[in-house]
């Protein structure tokens, strides 16, 4: 493109970057009158006009309250050629660069000229941070969003061929990317990023697809417990601690939870899939009795979810097809979903479960994390029963369940903080045993012994003396056993 020195009206002529204009047209206008031009009210303003009737009457012009005249530097021949460049300062839909698209040479008023938006010029990063509907003027754009929100995709027909944005989640929230109404992304109705994940979203007309989202399944994903809450909020003894409260048909927890969930082997090894969620929450929990509360797992997001039907963990067979029923297989290491005729595989993992009466919440458990729980609690009296809580969501193999006594005071010849292994099967006559009865949630311990004077320590040989509170304290470590 050739440039000149002369000088008009304080412009220069077919330069190759016009001055600046407030606004850009959407539609064909009305040549006169001060106007409201893509949101911008004009008042002896340059607008670029670019939708008329005849390509020939587009161009630069300065708004009147009578008729509107071509700018000094878009009157001429010498004014304009094929790719001259205009800045729009303002608009919502078409601020950014725009180019003069026609035959060289460009004779304003008699050459038709039409403009398009340049791709070099137009990205720019712009921060949203609640619900927003992306535009065709939104081409190129890199969406910096915060917080959890919806961000809409304009129907692909509208937005076209070739349509293209980038989308990052700077924040601690998740981005929620939704279609037109029955369109897809990926082939799904949504997809999400969450904390930290991006991606580019593009569109061929018809449909979205998506560049360097994170995957749904990896088999490169290392977890040290499969199928199970990773973390979360931790009490002082590394019991979860995630909040909510009574009271009403909605839990919410506090603080961000991350878990887990396993579908099988691929040719690399396990196959795992981990995702996180902020301050989540959990509703309709209005049904009496007892309500299992889980996340869904999609592109590394949670999804909250609950239900009165108990999980289902089993070694092999078949999976249940009841609707909405989980069953999991251990030796499968995979989840699926009935829906009433089949059961589909699902990336589900159970994190509490809530009582429910008289239509309201009552009492939350949150599951112990990693398929593991250790208490420390008041030594019972010998040969009464005590109910302690693991809260591992699941039932503990016999074998996977160990108790000791934690001495707080010396005995025999054994210093305070010793630990002596209390059997919960075998031992010999004088080993102090537990008999113990577990459940998904609680474990009941009966601690006995066969000598009439109780359960006793010590070593061969030397005096024995009973546990009591005043000098051990009893410990159970469950594990979920696989």
């Amino acid at each position: 493109m050739t440039t000149t020195t002369t000088d008009r009206a304080g412009r220069v002529g077919d330069v190759a970057i016009k001055a600046p204009v407030v606004a850009a047209t959407t539609a064909a206008i009305t040549l006169s009158g001060e106007q409201t031009i893509d949101g911008v009210l004009t008042a002896a303003s340059r607008v670029l006009v670019k939708n008329q009737a005849s390509s020939i009457d587009n161009g630069i012009y300065l708004s009147d309250t009578g008729t509107w005249t071509r700018t000094a530097d878009w009157d001429g021949s010498y004014d304009g050629a094929n790719g001259t460049l205009v800045r729009v300062n303002g608009g919502t839909a078409n601020s950014g660069f725009w180019y003069a698209v026609g035959t060289d040479p460009i004779v304003v008023g008699t050459s038709a000229v039409t403009w398009a938006q340049s791709i070099s010029t137009l990205a720019r990063v712009v921060a949203k941070s609640s619900g927003y509907t992306v535009l065709a003027a939104d081409f190129m754009q890199m969406f910096k969003c915060s917080s959890t929100f919806t961000l809409s995709l304009t129907a692909a027909a509208t937005l076209g061929d070739g349509f293209l944005c980038y989308v990052k989640n700077t924040g601690s929230g998740v981005i929620t990317i939704d279609p037109n109404a029955s369109e897809q992304i990926d082939a799904a109705t949504t997809i999400t990023l969450a904390a930290n994940e991006g991606c580019i979203v593009f569109c061929d007309g018809s449909a979205f697809f998506t560049i360097a989202r994170p995957t749904t399944i990896s088999a490169s994903v290392f977890v040290p417990v499969r199928q199970t809450v990773l973390g979360g909020p931790l009490d002082g003894s590394g019991l979860p601690n995630f909040g909510g409260a009574t009271g009403s048909t909605t839990v919410t927890m506090s603080g961000t939870l991350t878990a887990t969930a396993a579908n099988g082997f691929g040719s690399t090894g396990a196959v795992d899939v981990v995702g996180q969620g902020t301050n989540l929450s959990w509703g309709s929990l209005s049904t009496n009795g007892t309500m299992y509360l889980y996340v869904d797992i999609a592109t590394g997001a949670l999804t909250a979810g609950s239900g009165t039907l108990v999980p289902g963990y089993q070694w092999g067979g078949t999976y249940s097809t009841t609707s909405g029923k989980f069953t999991f297989n251990i030796q499968a290491m995979s989840g699926q979903v009935g829906n009433g005729a089949t059961a589909a595989q699902t990336n589900r993992v159970y994190v509490g479960e809530v009582t429910v009466a008289g239509g309201v919440v009552t009492a939350i458990v949150w599951y112990a994390l990693m398929g593991r729980a250790y208490i420390a609690t008041t030594m019972p009296a010998l040969n009464t029963a005590t109910n302690i809580s693991h809260n591992i969501g699941v039932m503990p193999l016999p074998n996977d369940i160990q108790l000791s006594a934690l001495l707080t005071a010396a005995i025999d010849g054994h210093p305070i903080g010793s630990r002596m292994p209390i059997y919960n099967t075998g031992g010999d006559a004088s080993s102090p045993r537990a008999g113990s009865n577990a459940s998904a949630t609680s474990l009941l311990v009966r601690v006995v012994n066969d000598s009439a004077s109780g359960m006793k320590v010590g070593m061969q040989g030397s005096s024995h003396t009973t546990f009591t509170s005043s000098n051990a304290t009893l410990e159970l470590v469950a594990n979920r056993g696989w």
